[in-house]
Order: structure tokens, then C-alpha cells, then sequence
């Protein structure tokens, strides 16, 4: 403080004073250029809606606009969605006609409205700011539709209705966006045996709040069993089930205690039979599938063949899920050569493969009977001997 004194002609004295101390405004703009708001204390910071992962910067400027230096104590802030950038190291000084820029940053971690304060210390007050935001976000939701009848959705899994093979299962699927924030869908795709996309709207789309879009796909099972599909779509993935109905034959035979599996146009293998003797094998057929399978038939597919089946069931035969049953096939080769055949199940076709190998050599034999000249009208003895 500076004091002047100044003396008058009838003997007065008159003083003036003239006083330095600091003086402090407040405001804030939210980044990016966003205008500069006033703010005193008891006032709120309000951020824009935000996207929950995502953050909203806010810039508190504390403005010394009097005439001395000011220093701010303390400066505290509570809310978790809130943290601070730039908070220079407490107590500071703010020069006259300085500005000290903090920076409040909002990052939502769900979809609800957050809140928090500021309390700073400045000379001579205390100043309480109030902060608040939303967290927003878009939320896909799903429903499958096959016909009529509406599929559950359970933690992004859905399954389908069983579907015969040979047939077609169309699945209608809506997304809606549920959330409070658009959703942008820039790609879909569906993916996994069976499962076809049939229309898809066209791309890339923004669902805004309570918006939805349609899309439609089948499922033509390749063959009986349980399938699984992925449907990717705005970020999420769910996993559809399908189970094809019908049956599925395996096939398998013998080689001594071997079992050996066979797949339609594969071979099955004869061990080597000398002429005039034979090898065989039991053939197996087992249903594997989801349904009921009726077999018409099975037949070697050549006349005069060297192969034979033996035991073969009665026809029609109906196999059920994991049924199975079994028939003898033998081998009898009549020339000492490689010999191939062929073995039919309904439209199934096996490839029958043996050789016949040389019998065995004739053992060395002798003839012995009488000796010398017969009469006529006798008929003798003779005997053959063969070697041990």
C-alpha cells in the first residue's frame, strides 16, 4: 500500500492510499472450441452427452484481473468419471493479469449421468464447482424370427429350429438399436457350414436411437449333425447352433482284428487267397445321424463275381441313431490274378480288391498194382500214393 500526503494553505493534510491485491474470475469452454462460459462459485460444468470409453474435455481458466499476485492453496476434485490435466504443483502463484488453464477431462464408464465437484482455495475464498455429465452408448438387440415362431436370444446365442437335410430354415433377424447414442453398421457377415446371407441392407447404415434394420439368411444342412454359424454385425458376434436331421452312415470292415473305416469309393482289401480256398471280411454299417435311415439294398455290382456277401439283413432295413449292422463279404478267387469288384449300398459304391495266388504244389506220388500180362475180362488193383 502506498500513502501521499499533501499540505494545504490553512494547514490541513490530505492523504490518498492506493491498494494492490489480487481479484479472481472464473469460466470454462469445452475442447474443442467450444465458447467461453462464466462461472462462479456454487456453478456446474456441464459436458455434452458423451460416449461411454470415450472422453469430453472441459478447460477451467482461473483468471487473476487484479493487481497483485494470488495464490490458490488447494485444488480438489471428486467423481470418478473426472480427472485433471495440467494442475500445476499446490499452493501456486497466479500473477496479476495471469491465467491458469486446467484441463477436466469426462470419461463415462456407463450409460447413466455422472457427477462430481471442484473445491479450490484462492486468497480470501473458497470456491465449490459442480460437474456433471452423461454417459451414452449405442446397445444392439436382436430377435430371430424362423416362420412364426420368434428364437431366444441368451447372451448373444440363439438356436435354430432342426432343419431336415435335403431342406431350407429361413431365419429373419432384426437389430434395433436400443441405446441412447446412433450405431454406425459398417460391415455384416455371416459365416459357418450350412449358413447363407440371403438380402442385407445396404451399407454402411446409422441406427439412431430406437432405429433397426432387417436382414435374412438360411441354413441348408450339408448332412446330419450339429452346426454353428456366426453372425458379425455393429461390433457384435452371435453364435447361431443348427442341427441338421437325417441320418449319417459310417462304414468300417475287418482285417483279422483290425477295424478299418471306409468312406464311399474307398477300397476294402483281401488278404491273398490261394485257389480253391478263400478270406473274408465282416463289413459294418452304423448310423451316426440324427434321424432314422432306411437302406434298400446291397448287392455285389458284377455277375460271376469272385466276392460273395453272406448274412446280408432283410431289406427294407431301417437303421435308427447309432445303430448299426454288420454282414459277411468272402473272397473266392478263381484265377491266379489281382481281382477287383465292386460293392453297392443304395448309392453308395466300395471297391472290392484281392488276389488269387497259385494252390499249392502237387505232391510227388507212385502207382503200384500187379506186374506182367492179364487175361482179358479181369480188372486189378491199382493204387496211387502220394508224398507225406
Amino acid at each position: 500500500t502506498e500513502t501521499v500526503g499533501k499540505a494545504t494553505s490553512n494547514g490541513s493534510i490530505s492523504l490518498s492510499f492506493s491498494g494492490f491485491a489480487p481479484a479472481f474470475v472464473l469460466g470454462y469452454a469445452i475442447q474443442p472450441q467450444g465458447n467461453a462460459v462464466p462461472l462462479s462459485s456454487g456453478g456446474t460444468i456441464t459436458f455434452p452427452p458423451t460416449v461411454v470409453g470415450r472422453s469430453t474435455t472441459a478447460t477451467l481458466a482461473i483468471v487473476n484481473t487484479g493487481s497483485a499476485p494470488g495464490v490458490l492453496s488447494s485444488f480438489n476434485l471428486s467423481g470418478s468419471a473426472f480427472q485433471t490435466t495440467g494442475l500445476p504443483l499446490l499452493p501456486g502463484t497466479i500473477g496479476s493479469g495471469q491465467t491458469l488453464q486446467i484441463s477436466i477431462v469426462y470419461t463415462p464408464q456407463a450409460v447413466e449421468a455422472d457427477s462430481g465437484t471442484i473445491q479450490l482455495a484462492l486468497p480470501g475464498q473458497a470456491v465449490t464447482i459442480n460437474l456433471a455429465g452423461t454417459g451414452i452408448s449405442s446397445e444392439l438387440q436382436f430377435q430371430f424370427t424362423a416362420g412364426t415362431q420368434t428364437l431366444p436370444v441368451n447372451q448373444n446365442q440363439v438356436s435354430l429350429p432342426d432343419t431336415a437335410v435335403g431342406s431350407a430354415t429361413t431365419v429373419s433377424v432384426t437389430a434395433l438399436n436400443a441405446g441412447n447414442a446412433s450405431a454406425t453398421l459398417n460391415a455384416i457377415s455371416l459365416t459357418g457350414g450350412g449358413f447363407q446371407l440371403v438380402s442385407v441392407p445396404p451399407l454402411p447404415q446409422t441406427l439412431l436411437p430406437n432405429g433397426s434394420i432387417n436382414l435374412t439368411f438360411t441354413f441348408t444342412p450339408p448332412s446330419a449333425g450339429i452346426f454353428t454359424g456366426y453372425l458379425a454385425i455393429g461390433g457384435s458376434t452371435l453364435a447361431i447352433t443348427a442341427k441338421g436331421l437325417g441320418p449319417l452312415y459310417q462304414y468300417s470292415y475287418t482285417t483279422g482284428s483290425a477295424v478299418n473305416p471306409v468312406s464311399p469309393g474307398g477300397s476294402l482289401f483281401f488278404a491273398t487267397a490261394q485257389l480253391g480256398q478263400g478270406s473274408s471280411t465282416t463289413f459294418t454299417i452304423t448310423n451316426t445321424g440324427t434321424a432314422s435311415g432306411i437302406i434298400s439294398g446291397i448287392f455285389i455290382g458284377e455277375a460271376n463275381s469272385s466276392f460273395a456277401i453272406t448274412g446280408p439283413p432283410p431289406f427294407p432295413l431301417t437303421l435308427t441313431p447309432s445303430q448299426s449292422v454288420s454282414f459277411g463279404i468272402t473272397f473266392t478267387p478263381t484265377t491266379v490274378a489281382s481281382i477287383s469288384g465292386t460293392l453297392h449300398i443304395d448309392g453308395s459304391v466300395f471297391v472290392l480288391t484281392g488276389a488269387g495266388g497259385a494252390p499249392p504244389a502237387f505232391p510227388s506220388y507212385s502207382f503200384s498194382g500187379p506186374q506182367g500180362t492179364l487175361d482179358s475180362l479181369q480188372q486189378p488193383a491199382i493204387s496211387l500214393s502220394l508224398a507225406a
